[in-house]
């Protein structure tokens, strides 16, 4: 039966009527769904949706990113809201087109949730320790779940740039709970954050992060950070902490051996490392021939060391930089700490002036040496002893300007006694420095710290104190430097800044108090040099997998008069000699210094990194010896005779914490060229002798070498091994017959390694073990006779090995009181060399073997025997017992 078509026109239009209610409801965007997606493709979301609450979506798949990951969780929550949430990181737009949704406008979800650069909105402030008030340096705050973040400078401050929007801004600081912080950022905001320090410490060396955040890998790569809290936990020399012996654990760096502070950074010399307290240099940063570090170990707040790869704000050496913060003082409450032992005694103070306003820290350490000095078979008497004082003043002025003033002084004396005729003669050094930095803040973008500070390091010899009768030696500098930091958007920050410096240097005169003696020894000549550096840098991140930190320092060296020069010709001749007035130009040097870093990250855990440095040097140590026992130093700079020394490294490394959890290894290689460096002739005189610099040879040195590391950083039981592998060559023209020669400092083979245990409740275990290839010398191939004296014959230079060093330190530490108690007590069991192992630092040829068979040295040469080689030890088996206490 056919139906006329009013009656079919009527049916149709029912339907579609009967149909509009659904389609309306089915776009109501405030229905409530429940959704619970993770790592869904967008197009799986839409699809929930629209089973959820019924919504049709309409779009062109090569506008909208179907395949992306998104992950929802949500409860009972308006749609609106929800797409709202969802389509924001796109940039996707929706409209209601008849009766559906249209999605227009989706571009590919970037690595950073800014899409719309034309309104930002900064948050900064400062990350802090929650229970005293201390910066937290190095601290990475970032937007939870993605790569946009930062990381705090120097100072704890960090400003970062975000669209307005709600986020959870994530704080993260090794060994701290990591805080969120919810964020609505519709304006600019200064936020400054407190985090608490974790029950648990985790006992590691940095070399890249153990979170989750991989992001911040990339911004650390090149860089160490050595964690005070490990510092304490290492076992040192009687039971003292050391905060530059214990890098002997880290690859790349070689210390000389017992009795020595002295360290090398990938094949460079001792003095080409730069040490910085609160950012003043220190020449020389030994206690007891180097047994101790000259500052206190508890005063030490951060240390973040560069092995050649540093950034633009930093220069003057060639090899590494050893930066260390020292604490500030609670801002909170007052707080005292201290321990003694057979060897030092130390206590701390610090408060706060004004609760969160201004504070000091005071540290204080002196020798407990008494029990060493002994009479002599002369009757005389050794006397060792040395001390140091650390104080710190922190003031917030107001919420943009703060000041930090730092005060340092260490003192070393070595004297021998002799009261029969009232002598006194011996050694001691001493080096005192002070900083005055301001912090002040522009903007929510541009920080800007300004420093100025003194350093003196003074090296006596005394002949006969009673008298007044020394030798001296020293070097002085002071310096205004001003660094800006602005922090443009997430991805990429600006570093510039000036440095000027003066210094005054004595390569080391006789004073006596006999005026007509004085008038008969010659006079060696003063420096003094000046220098100014400017620089710019840039850290930039592109994208997930890409880091660059690129800039330039140019350092400008500067000799004024008044001094005496003395010009050489090719046989080291004096052909001339020029006296220069007061500020007079003598001599000036210009330089230009790239930096590259580039490291990329294939995925999570994993990096590779690139670094190209180039360096320059305008100071150096003229020394007799590398040993602190028998050498004398002096600080020369850089002009007529002596060229400014130069460095070129380039690097390679890997970076991979996916291997298991808990575990980072890292594998780097590194080739480096050094020019201009010094070393002397044959029996060089470098006592009292105005003609100093021509005992100086330059040549070019070799360094390359391999780096392994792997470390466990969770559990009770923690550590690491590292391993070096490394070549340090040396050709000097006028040496050696023109031969290449290896280093004093070169020793190929390295090993290291340190475990730590604690039950978490009042034992801690430590042990460290090193290993070292043997230090080169020099023996004879020979002895001949002449008029009854033995005479040694050399060849090469370098061409024996001391035997290989290696040591195993262990401690044990019992934390005597309850953890509830206000007073904490501690008690430390260490013992330095536990096998005893007889680990020479020097080799003699001087000594003979009398008839009981005894090693002597000669009186008398008429009949003489066979010289025997002898070696010479300092340290053996050393136990120490040290009380600790903190409130």
């Amino acid at each position: 039966m056919l139906f006329p078509k009013s009656i079919i026109r009527f049916l149709l239009l029912a339907v579609v009527l009967a149909a509009i209610p659904r389609l309306v409801s089915g776009q109501d965007l405030s229905k409530k769904i429940s959704l619970n997606l993770t790592d869904a493709t967008l197009k799986q979301a839409l699809d929930e949706i629209s089973k959820g609450s019924g919504i049709l979506f309409s779009y062109n798949p090569q506008q909208i990113p179907l395949n992306d990951k998104v992950s929802i969780n949500c409860r009972n929550k308006p749609v609106r809201n929800v797409l709202d949430d969802l389509f924001k990181p796109f940039g996707i737009t929706y409209s209601i087109v008849e009766k559906q949704i249209v999605l227009k406008g989706g571009k590919k979800k970037s690595t950073d949730p800014v899409v719309k650069e034309e309104l930002k909105y900064t948050i900064s402030g400062h990350v802090t320790d929650s229970l005293n008030g201390e910066v937290l340096i190095g601290t990475a705050v970032y937007i939870n779940g993605t790569t946009t973040g930062v990381i705090a400078n120097t100072y704890g401050f960090y400003s970062l740039s975000l669209p307005p929007g709600k986020y959870e801004l994530v704080f993260s600081f090794m060994g701290f709970n990591k805080k969120i912080v919810p964020v609505d950022l519709n304006k600019d905001l200064q936020l400054s954050v407190p985090l608490s320090m974790s029950e648990l410490q985790m006992a590691a060396i940095v070399v890249s992060d153990n979170d989750q955040d991989d992001w911040r890998d990339n911004l650390r790569a090149g860089m160490i950070k050595l964690d005070p809290v490990v510092l304490q936990q290492m076992p040192g020399f009687a039971g003292e902490a050391d905060p530059i012996k214990s890098l002997q654990s880290v690859p790349g760096i070689v210390s000389q051996g017992d009795g020595s502070s002295y360290f090398f950074v990938r094949g460079g010399k001792n003095d080409q490392n730069l040490t910085l307290i609160d950012e003043a240099p220190v020449y020389n940063a030994a206690h007891l021939f180097g047994f101790f570090t000259s500052m206190v170990p508890d005063a030490v707040k951060n240390i973040d060391i560069y092995k050649g790869d540093a950034p633009a704000q930093y220069g003057g050496r060639l090899s590494s930089v050893i930066d260390i913060q020292m604490k500030d003082g609670n801002m909170q409450r007052f707080g005292m700490n201290g321990s003694t032992n057979i060897f030092a005694n130390s206590l701390v103070f610090e408060a706060p002036f004004k609760k969160d306003v201004s504070s000091f820290y005071i540290a204080l350490r002196t020798s407990n040496l008494g029990w060493i000095n002994r009479r002599t078979a002369n009757n005389s008497s050794l006397v060792l002893s040395f001390s140091d004082f650390n104080s710190k003043l922190n003031i917030k002025i107001n919420r943009n300007n703060r000041l930090f003033l730092t005060v340092y002084g260490g003192m070393d004396r070595y004297f021998i006694k002799n009261p029969s005729i009232l002598r006194t003669y011996g050694i001691n050094w001493s080096n005192n420095l002070g900083t005055l930095r301001w912090n002040h803040i522009f903007n929510n973008k541009l920080f800007c710290n300004t420093t100025i500070y003194y350093s003196r390091y003074n090296y006596y010899v005394q002949i006969w104190k009673e008298l007044s009768n020394y030798w001296d030696s020293h070097i002085y500098q002071g310096s205004l430097k001003t660094d800006f930091s602005f922090f443009a958007k997430p991805s990429i920050t600006y570093r510039w800044g000036l440095d000027l410096s003066g210094y005054e240097s004595n390569p080391g005169n006789i004073r006596l108090s006999d005026n007509n003696t004085q008038a008969m020894i010659p006079e060696v000549s003063s420096y003094t040099s000046g220098s100014s550096t400017l620089y710019f840098s840039v850290e930039q991140k592109i994208g997930k997998k890409w880091f660059l930190n690129y800039g330039v320092r140019q350092p400008i060296w500067r000799n004024n008069g008044p001094t005496t020069v003395f010009y050489f010709d090719s046989l080291y001749q004096v052909i001339d000699t020029v006296e220069f007035a007061k500020n007079e130009k003598i001599i000036s040097f210009a330089k230009i210094e790239p930096r590259l870093v580039v490291a990329f990250s294939p995925r999570m855990g994993k990096q590779f990194k690139f670094s190209y440095n180039r360096n320059f040097q305008f100071l150096q140590i003229l020394s007799t010896s590398i040993s602190p026992f028998n050498g004398i130093e002096s600080w020369v700079p850089s002009g007529s005779n002596i060229a400014p020394q130069r460095s070129d490294q380039i690097s390679l490394g890997y970076f991979d914490r996916t291997i298991k959890d808990g575990y980072v290894f890292s594998a780097e290689v590194y080739y480096k060229i050094m020019t201009h460096q010094t070393d002397y002739i044959d029996h060089a005189n470098l006592l009292q002798n105005p003609l100093l610099e021509g005992e100086v040879r330059e040549g070019i040195s070799n360094a390359y070498g391999l780096e392994l590391m792997v470390r466990k950083s969770m559990s009770s039981l923690t550590g690491w091994v590292g391993y070096t592998w490394s070549k340090v060559i040396i050709n000097t023209p006028l040496l050696n017959e023109g031969r290449n020669y290896e280093a004093q400092w070169d020793r190929p083979h390295n090993l290291s390694l340190h475990l730590a245990w604690t039950n978490n409740k009042r034992w801690k275990i430590d042990a460290s073990w090193i290993y070292i290839t043997g230090q080169p010398v020099t023996t004879p191939v020979g002895f001949y006779y002449y008029n009854n004296y033995s005479v040694p014959v050399y060849d090469e230079i370098h061409n024996d090995r001391l035997p290989d060093y290696h040591r195993l330190d262990v401690s044990a530490t019992l934390t005597l009181s309850k953890p509830s108690r206000k007073c904490q007590h501690f008690l430390e069991l260490s013992i330095y060399n536990l096998y005893s192992r007889h680990n020479p630092i020097s080799l003699t040829f001087n000594k003979i073997v009398d008839d009981n068979g005894n090693l002597v040295l000669p009186s008398d040469f008429s009949n003489p025997p066979t010289i025997s080689p002898v070696t010479t030890a300092v340290a053996g088996f050393i136990p120490s017992l040290t009380y600790r206490f903190r409130l």
